[in-house]
């Protein structure tokens, strides 16, 4: 079911500045500004009556955006209502101006309730009041199921205000009239009939935010420089302490024995069994006769 009857009525009601049939997409003033053009002149919204509870059941729009950024959305959410409501209408902040709520910013869409929501709940949306805008007959309590907001609404991406949260919050206030107040809908429009008739909130939209662009799967023309290993070859040899199996161009000293023979010969006090071209002194006799008388 698609709620967005009452939508080319209402722009007229209000003085929206742009409405596309084809979308269903309205913008227009946001409540506070609908609320002075009345009687209500120099009083400002409180908006603290609490009474009226949204969960957002399906979204259909981009899965990341950058802050500051306006993006096109399609949701459906439930609504609770805790009692009847007259002229029940949501105000959705659509500007990213600096205001944080559909109460003060400057524009916003609007919602109302029609005659295809009466097919959809007969027995508790209604129009009793004899204008455009239909009514909630919810007794002590009432869930509307599923309610589509307007086709394709434009909201900004920006998280929870005052937060940190990393996730698109939709910023929306339900205003609502009581009976013997529900008069001017179809010539001021939908607005609450007292200043705490309105209630105000977010919803997480589940839609990440990212300060610059996101990474991107496509590779970069420019290498980028990495201090993590790599298998790959390097143009540049790297210097290693490490042993090599490979034989050096510069020989080593060491101080341990080696099998190889040795060019320079050493000098050895041991005695060897290899007769010595020198003559050697003893003092020993000797069983061989002496040249020398």
């Amino acid at each position: 079911m698609n709620f967005k009857i009452g939508l080319l009525a209402l722009a007229g009601m209000i003085g929206i500045d742009s409405i596309s049939a084809a979308a269903s997409y309205s913008s227009g003033p946001c409540m506070n500004t609908v609320w002075s053009n009345t009687e209500n002149s120099g009083t400002e919204l409180s908006c603290n009556a609490n009474e009226v509870a949204t969960t957002l059941l399906g979204i259909d729009g981009p899965t990341a955006c950058k802050k500051g950024d306006i993006i096109v959305v399609n949701i459906t959410t439930s609504i609770y209502f805790r009692a009847s409501r007259y002229d029940f209408a949501i105000y959705t902040l659509t500007d990213n101006n600096g205001a944080s709520d559909p109460i003060f910013g400057s524009e916003c869409a609007v919602d109302i309730l029609g005659s295809a929501d009466a097919a959809f709940a007969p027995d508790h949306i209604q129009e009793l009041d004899n204008d455009s805008c239909f009514d909630v007959v919810a007794n002590s309590g009432w869930t509307l199921e599923q309610y589509s907001f307007q086709d394709n609404l434009h909201v900004p991406c920006e998280g929870e205000p005052g937060t940190t949260t990393q996730t698109v919050h939709l910023q929306n206030c339900f205003s609502w009239r009581t009976s013997g107040q529900n008069e001017h809908c179809d010539t001021e429009g939908a607005y609450p009939g007292a200043s705490s008739k309105c209630d105000c909130g977010s919803m997480d939209l589940g839609i990440l935010i990212y300060e610059e662009q996101p990474p991107s799967m496509v590779p970069s023309s420019a290498p980028s420089v990495s201090f993590a290993p790599s298998k790959l070859p390097s143009s540049v040899p790297s210097i290693s302490k490490s042993p090599s199996s490979a034989p050096s161009n510069v020989p080593t000293i060491s101080s341990n024995p080696s099998a190889l023979p040795t060019d320079a010969p050493s000098l050895s006090s041991s005695p060897t069994n290899q007769p010595s071209g020198s003559p050697s002194q003893s003092s020993q006799p000797s069983t061989e006769p002496s040249l020398a008388p």
